[in-house]
Formats: structure tokens, sequence, C-alpha cells
């Protein structure tokens, strides 16, 4: 984090007044139920987003069509983050039990998402359909709007003003900045009037690099809401705030660009590695101010221990990690971009389902631009470990899988995180405080010390005794196994068997009424043709499942019964008559 936004933060959340944006918007069980049950109502109207439906396509689902309860918590998860850039609290894979120490943490909604999944569950059984799915979104977003909405009646009562009068766009502008100061800071604002407020506002667009560039999003967010010169209602507020929200991720997008760029320029050997004594030392000239201890990047899943002697951070898994969040409002955080979603939604594209083969992989892999690497052809090692990876299911690839994850961090080790096994780990409050408060500069410098790293002349790190090679843990979780199997069936083979299958039908069929075709007669020939018209029908029924293989051999058999008169009339010959005499 920005030296000058920690100054800006420890200020903001020192004031104690009765201005609570935090405390706002808090929603009963009830509260949610009612919501979902609207949402759930209407679904049949409900606009299903392209981008969902997309990743639908790609899961694992059983024999209705449904996905997993685990299932559709990724599905929501991946949904909230290619779309808006949202972490919903309660729903991060990679949060653990492991939390963030701050003043605010009772406030949060954590249940939310159990609690509507719950809620769907209860009535159409575990899992969902597509339908489910985008009710599940629909309600999520409702509730944001639900808080939007609380937070800016506090704002109408601090402010004197009444919710259903009609403000002019000054008023509404002067409501709407301390909401985009907290919204972007995450802090529980708290001043005692509107002066001190005012002042809480002015001190952060002094102190903080990015409130004016804030403010200049603000404007071009909210402007069109606020076109008109009078006669905005709360309504309008409340759409121009749900907007903010849900480009909020763009204006984090050049922060979280900096925070890559900063950590790239001190990789290690270890592709989309930093050494940990690197990481400690660089930041002391870098705009970050790196001081995290060694059990807190554990516990928000940075660190590589995978060699005891050379512990690193790992540049993805720290960018998306919770710290670097913005703690925007009580139902989701504002979360660097995930780089790596476009990768794996080119895959999917590909793939067009939950199981993937290894030249179709390939293919699109090595095709594919990110952030950090362009078109490349893959290296043997990665080739083989995918190709490892595909004997343990039938030679196909579950994309959706943790040792897929870790073979994309491989093949884009800056961009895609490497899948670490959550922490089952608890903390106390305290505890939590304890590690997030930051390592001294002396214990930096004991790290610093102990390492044998330099920087060599052209810039790169380099640490004595490292290797290029990354941890390959071989450890497979797949998202739903028990959807997996219906899953492995090959479509290719299943069609050339299926044509094999009606070859053989057909020439089984063709055997035994041609000798009646080539011989002579037409009501033979008549009836020829029906009977082969007959046997090509159950052919085509066997084919397509339609008629079973058994009744299918009685009908072949029957007809070779019935024409064996006529097998034996062709090879002896047409029947001798006698002549006259």
């Amino acid at each position: 984090m920005p030296i000058s936004s920690l100054v800006v933060l420890a200020v903001l959340g020192a004031a104690d007044g009765t201005l609570n944006f935090r405390g706002s918007g808090g929603f009963s069980e009830g509260q949610v139920s009612t919501v979902f049950s609207s949402e759930d109502a209407d679904s049949e109207h409900l606009k299903i987003p392209e981008s969902l439906k997309d990743i639908y396509v790609s899961l694992p689902k059983d024999s209705s069509g449904r996905v997993g309860h685990d299932t559709v918590r990724y599905a929501l998860n991946r949904y909230f983050e290619h779309r808006h850039g949202w972490r919903l609290r309660g729903l991060d894979p990679r949060q653990s039990n492991f939390q963030q120490a701050s003043n605010v943490s009772k406030f949060m909604k954590e249940w939310v998402p159990d609690f509507l999944q719950r809620e769907m569950e209860k009535r159409d059984g575990e899992g969902a359909d597509l339908k489910g799915l985008t009710a599940l979104i629909a309600s999520v977003e409702d509730l944001a709007s639900q808080e939007i909405r609380a937070r800016l009646e506090i704002l109408y009562e601090f402010f004197g003003r009444n919710p259903k009068e009609n403000l002019t766009s000054a008023g509404a502008k002067e409501l709407l900045e301390p909401y985009v100061v907290g919204y972007l800071t995450g802090q529980d604002l708290a001043p005692k009037n509107v002066k001190q407020l005012k002042a809480l506002d002015a001190l952060w667009e002094r102190k903080s690099e990015d409130a004016q560039r804030g403010l200049t999003f603000m404007n071009r967010v909210m402007g069109p809401y606020l076109a008109k010169s009078e006669g905005l209602r709360l309504e309008d507020l409340v759409m121009a705030a749900d907007d903010f929200g849900k480009q909020a991720a763009e204006f984090n997008t050049i922060e979280c660009g900096i925070l890559r760029d900063a950590l790239q320029k001190m990789e290690s050997k270890k592709a989309g590695r930093v050494r940990l004594s690197v990481f400690y030392n660089q930041s002391k000239s870098s705009k970050w101010f790196f001081d995290d201890k060694i059990e807190y990047l554990r516990g928000v899943g940075a660190l590589d221990e995978f060699d005891p002697t050379a512990v690193s951070v790992i540049i993805p898994n720290f960018v998306l990690s919770r710290p670097n969040c913005m703690d925007s409002t009580n139902l989701y955080s504002v979360c660097c971009e995930n780089i790596c979603e476009p990768l794996m939604r080119e895959v999917e594209a590909a793939v067009g389902g939950p199981m993937g083969r290894v030249p179709q992989i390939i293919k699109v892999v090595q095709r594919s631009s990110s952030r950090s690497y362009g078109p490349r052809a893959l290296s043997q090692t990665l080739i083989d470990r995918l190709i490892d990876l595909a004997s343990l299911h039938e030679d196909q690839v579950p994309i959706h899988s943790r040792l897929f994850s870790e073979w994309m961090h491989h093949a884009f080790p800056l961009d895609c995180p490497y899948p670490t096994v959550a922490t089952k780990m608890e903390f106390s409050a305290e505890e939590v405080t304890a590690m997030s408060s930051g390592l001294t500069e002396e214990e930096m410098q004991s790290y610093v010390q102990t390492d044998t790293c330099a920087i060599s002349a052209d810039g790169r790190v380099e640490c004595h005794g490292e290797t290029e090679d990354l941890p390959w843990s071989g450890k497979q979780e797949l998202l739903s196994s028990h959807h997996y199997d219906q899953h492995l069936i090959r479509p290719q083979k299943s069609k050339s068997r299926g044509s094999l299958l009606l070859l053989a039908a057909f020439g089984l069929a063709f055997a035994i009424v041609a000798p009646t075709l080539a011989s002579r007669g037409p009501k033979r020939n008549q009836k020829m043709r029906i009977l082969l018209a007959a046997l090509i029908f159950l052919t085509a029924g066997l084919c397509t499942g339609l008629v079973d293989g058994r009744v299918f051999a009685v009908a072949l058999f029957v007809a070779f019964i019935a024409k064996r008169d006529v097998l034996r009339q062709v090879v002896s010959g047409p029947p001798k008559v006698a002549k006259s005499v």
C-alpha cells in the first residue's frame, strides 16, 4: 500500500462521531430471504448475463444439467470478479479463515452468500441451474443497492436533508463526495458534524496521491446522472452510486498495474516470484512499502515455502490478496483484476465443456496473449505435465481443477495465481492485528543480511544457488468430482464407434437381402425393398439409442431365417422345370 494512503487512512479512521457508514444497511436474514424470493419469483424474466452463460457452459454438471454446491460458489465468484471486480465477502476462495484486522469487521456481511445459497437449495435441492445462478446474482446486486441507499439516507440526515426532497446538482454532489471518499478509502467516516466531515474530505484531497484521480473518476461516472440542474431524487443518487461501484475496478486498475510492475522488477530467477529478502529490501526505493510479516503473507496465500532456503512472495497471489483490495462495502471488496481470467475464458471457449484434450489446450494456450506474455511455444516440460495431468482422467483435462490452475500458473507465472491450499488456522482479532502490523526496520534488515541476493549489472536480482524451477505439487482437487464422470465420454470416439456400428449393421442387413435383390421377379424385389427399408430404419434406431441392441439382433435373425430359402435358391440356381414331351 502507498505510504501516503496509510497516512490518510490513519487520520480518516481516527474520527469518532455520529456518521457511521459501516453500521448502515444492516440486513436481517428475513430481509435477505425476501430479496431472494423476489428475484427468484421473477427468474423467468431475468436476463441471463452473457458472461455467466460462457462460464456455465464449461462447468461440470449432473445428468439434469445442474451444477453442484461448490461449483455455484465458484461460478458466482468468477462472475463478480470478471464483471465488476468485486470479491464477495464469504465467497472469496483466497480468503480462508485468515481475516484482515479491521475496526469495521463486525459490520461485514460474510454470511450473506451462504444464506442466499441455503435459501435456494432448501427449495430446489443442492446446486443450481442457470436461472438459479441468475437469481443469486440479481439478489446480490439488489442487496448492494440497498446498502447504497442506506448510506445515502444517513448522509441526507447528517446534512439535514429530507430523502423525499429534490436536490440541485450541487446539492447532490455535496452528498455524493463523502460517499465516494468513504468508498475509495474503505474507512468508516465518523465525523461529529458537517464541518468536520468536510475537513476530512479536504484532508484526503490534500494528502492522498489518488484523490484528484478519484474525484475525476467520480465526475465521469456520476456526471450523467447529475446532468439535471434541479429535481434530483434519492433514486437518482442511488443509481449514480450504484454505477460508480460497478465501475470502481477501473479506478483501481492503475494502482494495481503499478504494484505489478514494482514486483516484476524484483522478480527472481523463479518466474512470478520475489525473494523475501528482496521484497523487504527493494521496497525502500518503491512507492510501495512492503513490511508484511511471514505469517501474514502465508495467511493470505502469497508465500512460496517449497524451498525453505529461498522463501519467496508469489507475485499474482500477492497482488490479488485481500490486503490490496478496497474494503468499499460490507458486502464486497473491490480488488485488483485477475488478469488470468481472460486466459481461462479463452480456454473455456475453445474446450466448450469441463473436459479438454491436451492438443486442444496446448493450441489455445500457445496462441494466447496476456499482460506479461505474448504467443509462444510451450516448453516440453509443460507439455509433459499436461499429459501427466490428463492421464489421471482418462486422457482428458478437467479445466476447473486445482492441478490445471497450477499448470496455468506455470504457463503464465506473472498472471495466473498459484492455487494455494487454504489455511485452516484460526486467529483471534488480537493475533491478526499483531501479524498485520508489519515488521520493524531491524527485522526486515535481518532477512536482507542473511540472504545472498544482489542486483546484477543489467538490473536483475541474482540469488546464490537459486534455480529457475517452479514447484509442482501434483496435488489434484476437482471442483465437483461426482459430476465429472459423465463428462469423461469422448465425443470423437463415440462418434467413431457409432459410425462403425452403423456400417457393420448395414453390412449385415445388406448381406441378407442382396441375394434376393439380385434374383429375378418384381414381386420378390418389392418385398426385399420393404425388408431393406425396415432393416435400415432399425439400424438407424440402434445407432441413436431408440432401438435396443437385442431387438435389432432378433430382427436380423428373423430376416435371415425368413430368407434362407432365397439364399439356397441363389446358390443352387433357378428351379428346373420339366420339359413337356
